[in-house]
């Protein structure tokens, strides 16, 4: 059920994917409750206010999961996984590539009385 409903998702300004329930359910012809169901009983939970923390479910290399807005609107969410391996990594540039870029230290400016 999640990758046909991945390929329904539209990306979002910050690289996830979303699309709204009601929405997704009819351009497969199901109802809502049948959607949320199907979603729930794959692992997902549908939070019951806006801020709730979601629960995530990964499968093939993405998380899924479901939050609700403001609105009230109940959206389904993909997003590629942080730790989804194609066993092509690096020990050295996987390491690093946590680290973020190496620092440097400023020289320190040489005063005229110094010299």
């Amino acid at each position: 059920m999640l990758p046909a409903l991945r390929l329904l998702l539209k990306e979002t300004r910050t690289g996830a994917m979303a699309g709204e329930i009601g929405r997704l359910a009819e351009t497969l012809g199901k109802g809502p409750e049948d959607m949320l169901g199907t979603l729930i009983a794959v692992g997902l939970k549908a939070p019951d206010k806006p801020r709730e923390k979601p629960v995530f479910v990964e499968h093939a290399g993405e998380i899924f999961w479901l939050n609700r807005n403001a609105k009230g609107e109940l959206w389904l969410n993909a997003k590629a996984s942080k730790y989804a391996s194609d066993g092509a990594d690096d020990k050295a540039g996987d390491s690093r590539s946590r680290r973020g870029a190496p620092r440097y230290r400023r020289k320190r400016a040489v005063s005229s009385t110094a010299i």
